[in-house]
């Protein structure tokens, strides 16, 4: 990982050796880390594709902000800056994204910002569509403040466990590469023990877990055109429940009947069975295939026309 001095302070990425490559950024989520893409990462640039993976303001080995200012203008500026700092965000320069669980908020927010310089999202089990339900404690926590101290010990304290949870495999294969991850969260918590206070302040702060609608329904719009978009989840994900897939599909497909197409025609939807919110680390070379079999395929022609 190298680290990068930017406007949101130091962040650490590692960028791929093949500079004519197609960009593909990879985003992770609320309290991962930039090494749960290494075999995605590795994949990506065996195809000729040229894979960027970070760590998010905070979290892995990446700075802190120095305002402390966690939501989600602040993580879509700190990608800006990046892709600024690694001249790949002007000109002709086109960038993939893809992105998981809360970094699929993030990359959603991004391509918001900046349509012309995206042409493919990849969510993984994406965050921004959650239900009042499904993120209840998380809103008592955020609007009672003399819980968040209690509150905050007891989530530093059992991350193994919460990191575990969002594995489910019961392959042998599929349980090794658990609990590699599990290991290499370990490793990085320890390297880095400020870490889990960004997970907590995203937690607090980031207010796009749910709410994205809109977004999510302008990139509808987009696909079909100008974009090609995946969604894919595992069917017993816990941390963002596999429900939220149709909710996407169906916003999705309110914003490509807005053009006059009816559906989302440049969207696939694809699901994987008894795997968790961690389903592209536990089966990487199934997931790591339709991914890359979707960016090698060429935008529509009334999207390049």
């Amino acid at each position: 990982m190298i680290p990068s001095a930017t406007p949101s302070g130091t962040v650490y990425f590692l960028s791929s050796k093949n500079p004519k490559g197609k960009v593909v950024v990879c985003v992770h989520g609320i309290g991962g880390g930039s090494h749960q893409f290494e075999a995605l990462f590795q994949d990506l640039e065996a195809a000729g594709f040229r894979p960027l993976r970070y760590d998010l303001i905070g979290r892995g080995y990446s700075s802190e902000p120095s305002d402390k200012c966690y939501d989600g203008a602040a993580h879509v500026a700190q990608l800006r800056g990046l892709l600024e700092h690694l001249k790949l965000a002007s000109g002709d320069c086109k960038v993939d994204m893809v992105a998981h669980s809360m970094g699929g908020a993030i990359a959603a927010l991004y391509n918001d910002a900046y349509p012309s310089h995206v042409e493919a999202m990849v969510l993984l089990a994406p965050a921004g569509l959650m239900s009042g339900g499904e993120l209840a404690s998380l809103k008592v926590l955020r609007g009672c403040g003399c819980l968040q101290g209690p509150i905050r010990g007891v989530l530093r304290g059992g991350q193994e466990g919460e990191w575990r949870k969002d594995f489910c495999g019961s392959a042998p294969d599929e349980r090794a590469r658990a609990s590699q991850s599990v290991a290499k969260m370990k490793d990085v918590a320890a390297a880095n023990p400020g870490a889990f206070e960004g997970f907590f302040q995203s937690a607090l702060q980031f207010e796009y877990l749910s709410g994205l609608d809109a977004v999510v329904r302008r990139l509808g719009a987009r696909s079909g055109f100008k974009q090609k978009t995946m969604i894919m989840w595992g069917d017993r994900d816990k941390a963002v429940p596999f429900a939220n897939m149709r909710r996407w599909k169906a916003a999705l497909t309110a914003g490509a009947a807005t053009t006059g197409l009816g559906s989302a025609e440049n969207v696939t939807m694809v699901s994987y069975k008894n795997l968790a919110h961690g389903f592209f680390i536990e089966r990487p070379g199934e997931v790591n295939r339709a991914i890359i079999d979707l960016l090698a395929q060429p935008l529509p022609a009334a999207a390049t026309s």
